[in-house]
Parts: C-alpha cells; structure tokens; sequence
C-alpha cells in the first residue's frame, strides 16, 4: 500500500482541515502497517531460536513432570 504524503504548503498558507486529516489518516495507517511489519520479521527472526530452546528444554521438563505426577499419584 503506497499513499503520497501532502506536504503543508510553504509560506504560511492556511491548509484546509480536511487535507490535514486526510495526512493524520495517512501517517496512521502508515504507521500501523510499519507496525505489523515489525512484529512479523520480530517473529521470523527469533522463532526459531525460541523453538529450539523450547525444544531442548522444555521436552525434558516435560518428562520430568510427568514422573513427579506419577510419583505423587502412587503416594
């Protein structure tokens, strides 16, 4: 999505407030989508290393959660 951004006119012109708006709108979906953008490559940059981890890690606190609730059921 690409939007051309309305500069203020130079020399002190006034600008109409629809024209201001139409640029806060702009500046704001530019920003949402900047946004979004940030936290997808967030996510494909360090899920994988997050995946792993919980790979190494989280498996084995699996199991032995497992055999602690064996363990406290056979009590």
């Amino acid at each position: 999505m690409t939007e051309d951004y309305k500069a203020q006119l130079a020399g002190g012109a006034a600008v109409s407030v629809g024209l201001r708006m139409r640029n806060a709108a702009v500046g704001g979906i530019r920003n949402a989508v900047d946004s979004l953008v940030g936290r997808v490559l967030l996510v494909e940059e360090n899920g994988p290393a997050v995946l792993l981890w919980l790979a190494i890690l989280g498996i084995p606190a699996a199991l032995v959660w497992r055999r602690y609730q064996r363990v406290l059921g056979k009590v």
